[in-house]
Parts: C-alpha cells; structure tokens; sequence
C-alpha cells in the first residue's frame, strides 16, 4: 500500500514537471501544461495558455489570452500579441512580432525577424523566411511559402502550394492561387488575381467528352486554318464564355453560393480540339481519362516491368503536362487576344469556388463581378511544381 502511495506520487512529480526560469514572469492566471520550458526573462501575460511539451525562448513576450500548443517552439525575443493562436508543432524562430488575432496551424514554420500584422492565419505546414512582413488579414494556406524579405500587404491571399521568392511584394487584396511560383523581386499588384499556368494534362482531366457537345460546335474546332476561318471558332468560344459568365452571376446573384460552370469543361474540350486535332484529342482523352479514373485499371504492369503500351501511355501523359498554356511559358497560342483572357478568368472562377478561406466582404459572387468589370486584372504565372504523373497516383494493378 506504501508502495503504490510513493508511486502515485512520482507520477504526480513527473507528469506537473516544468522547467520555468526563475527570472521568468508568469502572470498567476496563466496556465503551463506539463514539461514546458520557459527561458529568462520570458513574460507570460494574463490567461495565456502553454501547452505541454512547448519551449519558449529567452525575453519573449506571450500577451493575454495566447495559446500556444503542445510542442510548439518559440524563439528568443518574439513579441506575441494577446488573443493568438498558436498550434502543436509550430515552430519559430528569433525577433519575431506576431500582433493581436493571428492564427498559426499545427507544423507551420517562421524564420526569423518575420512581422505579422493583426488576424494573420497561416495554415498546416505554411513557411515563412527571414525578413517577411505579412499585413493584416492576410492568409497563407496549406504548404504556402513565403522566402526571405518577402513584403505580403493587408488582406491577400497566398494559396495551397504556392511559392512567393524574395524580395517580391504582394499588394493589398491580391488573390494567388495553388501552385504559383511568383519570381524574385516581382510585384503583384493590388487586387490582381494570379493562377498557375495550365498543363494539357490537368485541362484533359476535367474537360468534356466529345459525345456531350453539339457536333457542329465539334465541327467547327476541328476545322484547319486552311478549310476554315479560325475568326469563327474565337467567335464561338467568345459566345460560349460570355454566356457562362452571365449565368454565373445570375445563379450567385440569388442563391449568394458557388454555381458550377457546366460550360467550362466542353471550353476545354473544343479548345483541345483545336489546338492539338480531333484524332489527337481522342487518343489522349482515353489515355489521361482511363489512367485516373477510379474503376477498372486501366495500366497493367507485370513483374518483369512496364509492357509497351503502358510505358506509352505513361510517356505521354509525362509530355501533357509539361506542355503549357497561356502564359509565359505556352508553346503556342492559338485564341484571340479577348478570348484567352476570358479563358484565363473563367479559370480563375472555377479555382475561386472552392476557395474556403475568405476574410471580410470577400464573397464568390464579388469575385466574379470583380473580374467581369475588370475590377481585378487576373494572370498566368509559372507553376511553382508540375503535376507529378507517377505510378502511385495512377490506377495502376501488379
């Protein structure tokens, strides 16, 4: 009975153990989980929490009602602000401010030097080098990277994915979506729209079958220069967008929700017609189609290695998707000016739908007005990674 008595209460010692400075200063209303470690000269203010397992580094300032999580680490002389959150694992270096409201989800990352301004959210695994100045409101989604003496005004948003090299400035209300790379010294300007420049591969995986679009519409893609004028099919694609466009607004004018855009992918469609011929299209739609669909596998690979006629297919999956389109880096154009940059926002429409994390009065349906009225100016930029065509993210059986 003595022993298990003296037992209880070794597991009492341990489990409250905390390595607390003597010159820190912790505020009694504050809360420590079990084996912190807070350095001199730290000053933890009124109901802030620190988790277990959390280490904060000499003369750093945690404000009232701050969390910090579990295993989380915060570097020497960071100024944090009251009411931030502050996820497991994070991870931060020296000299940082990180003003009132801010959010940093589990894993995310900060160098040193770094100010944020106030109601910043970084999400899961999100990067920020030496240097940066995030401003208000703005949001850094999931494997976001922001490099060294990079300036991010108020309310932007940097998507999934995306890569912003130093020294490069991003103005206010700037939207970039997933997988922007955006070049050092760069500057994106206030309220610009920037998506990554499309793969043939990624506008085959979500365009239509032929089967699905009027045969005279499909007529009119497939025709060449030489039978055909190519003014009628810029025509036809102008029509088709401008009609997509209104109905858009229509549907989110009543409904305040995202709509789908049941044109864009026969856009696609026709657009790839043209661009590559009718035979061209078929074959690569049955290869892209039936090597990512989820029923029947589509590419046998046996013991001994690939067959020929997958490692085909393969191959030419790998060549889609580092042909570009619309950017900088497009092999060729082939769409008036007005009709490729009508193309370009419907595809910056379609990525906004499914945009979850939004600030204040930024609604889809303002989105969409925005770009129609010319309000944003939106642009193709580099890819900031391919899209990896591997084995393991095809239907592929052994």
């Amino acid at each position: 009975m003595l022993g298990f008595f003296v037992l209880l209460c070794f597991a009492h010692v341990v489990v409250s153990f905390q390595n607390v400075h003597p010159d820190a200063k912790i505020d009694p209303t504050a809360r420590l989980g079990s084996f912190v470690d807070i350095d001199t000269g730290v000053i933890v203010k009124a109901h802030a929490h620190i988790g277990s397992f959390a280490s904060i580094a000499s003369s750093t300032l945690i404000g009232e009602n701050t969390n910090i999580g579990s295993h989380a680490k915060i570097g020497q002389r960071c100024n944090i602000e009251n009411n931030v959150t502050i996820k497991t694992f994070a991870k931060f270096g020296n000299d940082n401010v990180l003003r009132s409201g801010s959010v940093f989800a589990q894993f995310s990352s900060i160098g040193n030097n770094v100010i944020f301004g106030n109601r910043v959210v970084m999400n899961e695994h999100a990067v920020v080098n030496d240097g940066a100045e995030i401003g208000d409101d703005s949001f850094l989604d999931e494997f976001s990277s922001v490099d060294f003496n990079v300036k991010i005004l108020p309310k932007a948003y940097i998507g999934p994915f995306s890569f912003i090299l130093s020294n490069a400035i991003v103005n206010e209300g700037a939207v970039i979506y997933e997988s922007v790379e955006i070049p050092q010294k760069a500057v994106v300007n206030q309220k610009q729209v920037v998506i990554s420049t499309p793969s043939t591969f990624t506008l085959y995986q979500s365009c239509a079958p032929i089967d699905s679009i009027l045969s005279g519409n499909v007529e009119i893609a497939a025709k060449n220069d030489k039978e055909f004028n190519s003014k009628q099919f810029n025509v036809l694609l102008r029509s088709m967008m401008d009609s997509q466009v209104d109905s858009l607004i229509a549907s989110c004018k009543q409904t305040q929700m995202p709509a789908k855009l049941e044109q864009l992918p026969t856009i696609k469609t026709l657009y790839l017609i043209r661009y590559q011929n009718l035979d061209r299209f078929k074959e690569n739609f049955r290869i892209v189609q039936n090597a990512t669909k989820s029923s029947t596998p589509s590419i046998v690979i046996s013991k001994n290695g690939v067959r020929m006629d997958s490692s085909a297919s393969f191959e030419r999956m790998q060549e889609l998707a580092r042909e570009y389109h619309f950017g900088e880096t497009a092999e060729k154009e082939i769409l008036e000016p007005d009709v490729q940059k009508k193309f370009v926002q419907l595809l910056a429409i379609d990525q906004d739908a499914s945009r979850v994390n939004r600030g204040e009065n930024d609604t889809y349906y303002e989105m969409i007005g925005q770009i129609r009225n010319g309000d944003r100016e939106v642009t193709c930029a580099k890819r900031s990674r391919q899209e990896l065509i591997t084995f393991e993210n095809l239907n592929i059986s052994f």
